[in-house]
């Protein structure tokens, strides 16, 4: 069971003591305990179209798995895994335009999801970020959470109109952990020390009714940057079904 967001500034979601720390890929088998103050979301059984809704991956192959993953890396932009463990987004030096991203090949249902992400990101230079983003094709609306050079920022799509909204000053440390979750229209944006203990810092009304993962890099300016490299130790995609288009 799954212990989503409240409305509260701080908030909770807690993992099962016997199961491996939060540092790692959670387990298919693994299943949060439940916070009594929270919606529970029931996993469900396995769909017609795949097993359950969940993907989780620790970049520890060295190789983007590319039946999770599409790559997209441009005008110098990298995106790579590394033996250490975690996926690195590179951006060149110089002055081009560019960007690096992985999305996932699955697309779930946005109702009761909740992708956990584990960072390990250094400030971006000016006209640079990084960002998990959640996208619904369909609708052409998105929820992001970005880490640019003056610190976190919340921004979401409806039908293709960009708004931004809450921006909260970067802590390497206690933004270590990232949770973007969502439920009955309202999109939760979270960072935690420890992933464990959650601080909200924003929750946005927007339309979501499947989703797709992203994970970016982008440099959208001209000025001349030295290269950046952005990690992402982990990440867990956690739903109460995934999404089976009609045949």
């Amino acid at each position: 069971m799954l212990a989503l967001l409240t409305t509260s500034s701080a908030c909770s979601l807690l993992f099962d003591t016997t199961s491996s720390p939060p540092g790692g890929a959670v387990d298919a088998g693994d299943q949060p305990e439940i916070d009594a103050s929270s919606v529970e979301i029931d996993a469900g059984p396995q769909l017609a179209c795949g097993a359950l809704a969940e993907l989780a991956d620790a970049f520890d192959d060295e190789v983007i798995d590319p039946l999770l993953w599409d790559i997209a890396e441009k005008n110098g932009a990298t995106a790579a895994e590394l033996a250490v463990g975690a996926l690195e987004l590179t951006l060149a030096s110089g002055s081009a335009i560019q960007e690096a991203y992985i999305t996932s090949n699955e697309i779930y249902a946005a109702q009761g999801s909740a992708i956990v992400v584990e960072t390990e990101m250094p400030v971006p230079e000016v006209e640079s970020y990084v960002a998990l983003q959640l996208a619904d094709d369909d609708l052409d609306s998105s929820m992001n959470l970005e880490l640019r050079d003056e610190g976190l920022f919340v921004a979401t799509k409806e039908t293709g109109f960009w708004e931004e909204h809450d921006f909260d000053a970067y802590d390497p440390v206690e933004d270590h952990w990232w949770l973007l979750s969502y439920a009955d229209g309202m999109a939760h944006f979270s960072t935690s020390s420890d992933g464990q203990t959650w601080n909200e810092i924003a929750m946005v009304a927007v339309p979501l009714q499947n989703l797709r993962v992203d994970l970016e890099v982008a440099k959208t300016g001209s000025s001349v940057l030295g290269s950046q490299k952005f990690r992402f130790l982990s990440v867990n995609v956690l739903t109460d079904g995934r999404f089976c288009p009609q045949q």
